[in-house]
């Protein structure tokens, strides 16, 4: 059992890493699951403003009043020293001056030119600003080319722009009494970026180490069969991967508050079948790469990108149509079809076979990746032997 020996060796040095990655998506996970409702948490910025209105027109006027009511205005006495002063002991988030001829420019359709701002620096507040005055000018002009005059379009550009808008969240379950409700679904929703992660992170580094021509040079003239030592290293493989898994759907049970029912266990087989297409892709990467510092880059950059592309960190059922189709293509896709078929989202449909479905393709890839690790050994293995 010396190439068994060997692999939790290797991964006794480096399992600081798999458990950073492990703990730190268990602190996310929960800490999300547990954190304030996001219709309950959403709230529009709103800064302490001071406002000089030096063109003094019913349209400068309208936008004073405007912002009155979506900031807080502060009386200030214009002294750019004492300005500056406010804004560097953050008395004021922004100072606004509203230049003489602001109707008339409007009128005009002139577009540059009708503020000027004091700030401590560049910043966000700097930006959000421009942007709400972009807004303005731009609302006002629309009505002006609508055939208003310029004081009612700056007055209706006021109306409009005071108004609260209406922000509505995409929530995709938020029934905790079910099966598999919102903590389980958005718990198992992110579970393809961490397997990937951790099995770069964990399984293709040790699998990179024992690759290394000394070391396989070495274990090729001990008295270790080449049979035993692949077997020895898919035995000690398989344990670490169902480590990893069981300790993340032990982790799924504490946050279930108990053992899973009913539709959850397909989520459980369902991570299951992805781990070992994550597990079956770490192994392909490590038999093609053997730079450790390139595995870390790749890992993130496999991990990130299939899970954007596939609805692990965005809703499917808010992506369009053509990076769906090109994600058909990942088996994490697969694997977010299926946890919407648990919840019904986007129109999916609970049904048995079509689950099994989902896994098997999953499955395949796992399959793929398998062939494709068996193909590139075999041609290592001719080269050396040439």
């Amino acid at each position: 059992m010396q190439v068994f020996d060997l692999f939790f060796k290797i991964l006794r040095k480096r399992y600081k890493a798999l458990l950073l990655f492990i703990v730190v998506f268990l602190v996310i996970s929960f800490g999300r699951l547990y954190a304030e409702s996001p219709t309950e948490s959403f709230k529009e910025v709103s800064l302490y403003m001071a406002v000089f209105d030096r063109d003094m027109t019913p349209s400068s006027k309208a936008f004073v009043e405007m912002l009155d009511k979506k900031h807080e205005l502060k009386e200030v006495e214009y002294d750019e020293d004492a300005m500056l002063d406010m804004l560097y002991w953050r008395e004021v988030d922004y100072i606004l001056v509203i230049k003489p001829g602001f109707e008339e420019n409007l009128a005009a359709g002139k577009t540059e030119g009708f503020f000027e701002d004091f700030k401590v620096h560049e910043g966000f507040t700097e930006r959000y600003m421009a942007s709400c005055l972009d807004e303005y000018v731009k609302t006002a002009e629309a009505y002006i080319e609508s055939g208003l005059t310029t004081a009612e379009a700056a007055a209706r550009a006021s109306e409009v722009l005071a108004e609260d808008t209406a922000v509505e969240f995409v929530i995709q379950n938020t029934d905790d009494s079910a099966e598999f409700g919102e903590k389980l679904l958005i718990y198992f929703q992110y579970m393809p970026y961490i397997l990937v992660s951790v099995m770069c992170y964990s399984l293709c580094v040790i699998l990179i180490v024992i690759n290394k021509k000394d070391v396989r040079f070495r274990t090729d003239c001990s008295c270790i069969t080449s049979k035993s030592g692949t077997a020895q290293i898919f035995a000690a493989s398989g344990i670490l991967v169902l480590a990893i898994w069981l300790v993340l759907m032990i982790a799924g049970m504490v946050l279930n508050g108990g053992i899973y029912d009913g539709k959850a266990w397909f989520a459980v087989l369902n991570s299951l079948a992805f781990t070992f297409v994550a597990a079956s892709f770490a192994v392909f990467l490590s038999n093609l790469i053997t730079d450790e510092n390139s595995i870390n880059i790749i890992g993130q950059i496999v991990g990130l990108g299939m899970s954007f592309l596939s609805g692990v960190f965005i809703p499917q059922k808010v992506m369009s149509s053509s990076v769906l189709s090109a994600a058909r293509f990942l088996p994490a896709y697969w694997y977010e079809k299926l946890n919407n078929c648990l919840t019904g989202e986007g129109g999916e449909v609970f049904e048995t076979g079509k689950c099994f479905g989902y896994m098997g393709v999953q499955l395949c890839f796992g399959v793929i990746f398998v062939l494709l690790t068996l193909i590139i050994r075999r041609s290592k293995k001719n080269e050396t032997t040439a």
